[in-house]
């Protein structure tokens, strides 16, 4: 008797630290913390996946080994793998206008993904 073991009486007890009074917002600073992360460790993971697939282009020179085609930044960016600085900047932008997390309609998630693409191609063909 006195076991706690509803999912509402376990989290009860896992954040009783954090509650209480004046301790709110340690628990909303820990959650937002928490969230923060999750999303800087998925960007991580994604820019860890296209290196991959970039050090696989450099290797090979064929998009073929590219293992999720979503993670080619070359059709990241809808672009060739010929393309001109100037379309490959020019598709970056376009992308940009669309996706920006500032403009209606925008899509932070899609939008790094995007400049993460961008900043690949240029590092592989060493421009700044």
């Amino acid at each position: 008797m006195g076991e706690k073991n509803t999912p509402e009486d376990i989290l009860s007890g896992m954040f009783s630290q954090f509650t209480g009074p004046g301790r709110d917002q340690n628990l909303g600073k820990m959650m937002s913390t928490l969230i923060r992360n999750s999303k800087i460790n998925i960007l991580k993971q994604l820019r860890h996946e296209l290196d991959i697939n970039i050090r696989n282009l450099i290797q090979t020179g064929d998009s073929e080994m590219v293992d999720d085609e979503n993670l080619d930044p070359y059709k990241v960016l809808g672009v060739d793998q010929r393309a001109t600085r100037e379309d490959i900047d020019k598709a970056f932008r376009a992308k940009s206008r669309v996706l920006h997390p500032d403009r209606p309609g925008g899509d932070e998630t899609e939008m790094k993904r995007v400049s993460m693409a961008y900043h690949a191609i240029k590092q592989f063909r060493g421009w700044r």
